[in-house]
């Protein structure tokens, strides 16, 4: 069921832009900077102690936070989304978090502004992982099996990946995930970046359906 109230067509298109310029904000902090940052030991945040990973990793962050904004304030036109516009605000504010306060140099985490830096990183993820789970689930009805299990295969793998990086993150001598810890990451933050721009797709989507004419029938003229 598509919900009846319409959205303007602006919010998915400020959502699909915010994805997009992280998408190329964090593609080119790979690029620019594989001689400082070992992608497969160390996290993404590292990139923002210097430059130019401090622009590109806050610009990158800010854009998916503006998309995250623009999908909760515009809505996704499903018949119940209130759930996943508040998980998606929420996401928003972390990822602002996230960029206010940087993590700390080196493997470890002791100042306060490193903790705030890694629980915003991790409950921002952990709201778009189950908001995508959500919109995957409920938007079957409305715009058919293709674009719902596309979307629940982006949210099974934005979960797996996320499980992932908590246990390296908490526990990292099993399976001596600190020495690998930077690809489920990088992987989690590819993936809910796609994830977010699928959302974005979703009201089109929705708008290209036409409802089915009726015709009707006068009851005051003779059969």
């Amino acid at each position: 069921m598509i919900g009846a109230r319409h959205r303007p067509a602006r919010y998915p298109r400020v959502a699909l832009a915010g994805a997009v310029t992280a998408i190329i904000c964090f593609a080119l902090l790979h690029l620019t900077m594989v001689d400082i940052v070992d992608p497969v030991r160390e996290p993404v945040s590292i990139y923002a102690l210097v430059e130019p990973g401090t622009t590109l990793f806050g610009l990158g962050a800010l854009g998916l936070a503006s998309a995250c904004v623009a999908l909760a304030v515009g809505g996704l036109r499903l018949a119940r989304q209130w759930d996943v516009r508040a998980l998606l605000a929420s996401a928003a504010v972390m990822l602002v978090a996230v960029v206010a306060f940087p993590t700390d140099a080196g493997q470890g985490v002791s100042s306060v502004s490193g903790h705030i830096h890694r629980y915003a990183a991790g409950t921002a993820f952990a709201a778009i992982t189950v908001a995508g789970l959500l919109t995957a689930h409920r938007i079957g009805r409305g715009v058919g099996t293709g674009s719902d299990r596309f979307a629940m295969i982006l949210a099974i793998l934005s979960l797996s990946t996320l499980v992932l990086t908590i246990v390296n993150t908490f526990f990292p001598s099993l399976a001596n995930g600190e020495a690998w810890r930077g690809i489920p990451q990088r992987l989690m933050l590819t993936v809910q970046v796609l994830m977010v721009v699928a959302m974005s797709l979703v009201p089109a989507r929705f708008a290209r359906q036409r409802p089915r004419r009726t015709t009707r029938i006068d009851s005051s003229l003779p059969v």
